[in-house]
């Protein structure tokens, strides 16, 4: 029963067609590359950021306990079922390069998550369930589904470390240029 002006309405969808409106700005200054933008390097180098990272194929063993980066190479990256991934004080910071990116079920990450098409340039997100991430989250990839509860709460916290981990996603004069800690990581 209420209505707004086109000018003072958020974007929305009419059957096919996407309308944009306050809540989303075009910026034709948006890098193309947001690999690059965010840790350094073309995606095209996308090894060097792959190589100081710990590869797994699937997101099945990450658990409370897993902490530093993780870049996941394969088919797909599902967490379904009750996770947590990470802690405040040992974040992740998980790279997802899989075909597949899924979170289902309840999951509660703590870090930062990257997910990119630099290996599938097909690669989908999928979120469904009630996800919660204490950190941040960038999404280079197509989002195929994206239903339930996802929150992203910022923790400049457990971003800042998760992202200092070896200096990956710490480019100078980036969206994310603050003092982060010097840290040592043993294991």
């Amino acid at each position: 029963s209420c209505s707004c002006a086109s000018s003072e309405a958020l974007s929305y969808t009419v059957g096919t067609e996407d309308r944009m409106s306050i809540d989303i700005l075009a910026d034709s200054n948006f890098p193309c590359d947001l690999f690059a933008f965010f840790f350094g390097v073309p995606s095209s180098d996308y090894q060097q950021i792959k190589s100081a990272a710990k590869v797994i194929s699937n997101c099945d063993g990450l658990d409370e306990d897993s902490h530093g980066i993780y870049w996941v190479s394969g088919a797909d990256c599902t967490l379904d079922g009750t996770n947590t991934i990470g802690s405040p004080k040992l974040p992740v910071m998980l790279i997802s390069a899989a075909e597949t990116t899924k979170f289902t079920g309840t999951n509660n990450i703590f870090g930062m998550i990257f997910i990119s098409d630099v290996e599938v340039p097909t690669a989908q997100w999928n979120a469904s369930g009630t996800n919660i991430v204490y950190g941040s989250v960038i999404i280079d990839a197509e989002l195929y589904a994206f239903v339930g509860t996802f929150k992203v709460i910022y923790n400049k916290d457990a971003s800042s470390l998760a992202a200092g981990i070896d200096g990956i996603g710490t480019l100078t004069g980036g969206w994310r240029d603050f003092g982060l800690p010097v840290l040592s990581w043993e294991g």
